[in-house]
C-alpha cells in the first residue's frame, strides 16, 4: 500500500502531527502578515485624499508676536 503523504507528515504519529501543526501555523502566520499589509494599504489609500484638505502653513512671521518679543 502506497500513500501520498510522506512519512514525516503522517498524522498517525506524534512527529507527523507536530510537523503538520508547524506547517499549518507557518501558513497561518504568513496569511496574517499579508492581511496586515492589505489593511495598511487600504488605510493609506483612504488617508491619501485627506492630504488635499490640509492647509499649508504660513511661513511669514507674525508682527504681533515680534512686537511682544522686543518688549
Amino acid at each position: 500500500m502506497q500513500t501520498s503523504v510522506p512519512a514525516f507528515c503522517n498524522p498517525a504519529t506524534q512527529l507527523g502531527l507536530a510537523a503538520l501543526d508547524e506547517e499549518v501555523t507557518r501558513q497561518a502566520s504568513f496569511l496574517a502578515y499579508l492581511n496586515d499589509f492589505r489593511i495598511m494599504m487600504i488605510a493609506t489609500m483612504v488617508a491619501m485624499p485627506l492630504l488635499r484638505l490640509m492647509r499649508k502653513q504660513n511661513m511669514r512671521p507674525d508682527p504681533a508676536i515680534d512686537a511682544h518679543a522686543l518688549e
